[in-house]
């Protein structure tokens, strides 16, 4: 499951992507929020497409040298 799945003391499951918490286990696995399911669907076309536009705008709207990564596009509202 990528590594992103917590389990704090009190038997409690968390989402690594949005933070909500869970009793079982099997409720987080089928959990779907809107950055876990932009992260599974990282190596579509349409998302990569997606991924350029948005590194390509900020180049330009910025004029930063820096070009944004993945995780930054994930949590835009863009």
């Amino acid at each position: 499951m990528d590594g992103k799945i917590k389990r704090s003391m009190s038997s409690n499951f968390e989402c690594g992507y949005c933070g909500k918490t869970f009793t079982k286990e099997k409720t987080l696995a089928v959990h779907v929020c809107e950055k876990k399911r932009r992260h599974q669907s990282r190596n579509e076309k349409h998302v990569q497409s997606a991924l350029l536009a948005y590194q390509k705008f900020y180049e330009h709207a910025q004029r930063t040298a820096k070009p944004k990564t993945f995780d930054e596009f994930v949590s835009s509202p863009y």
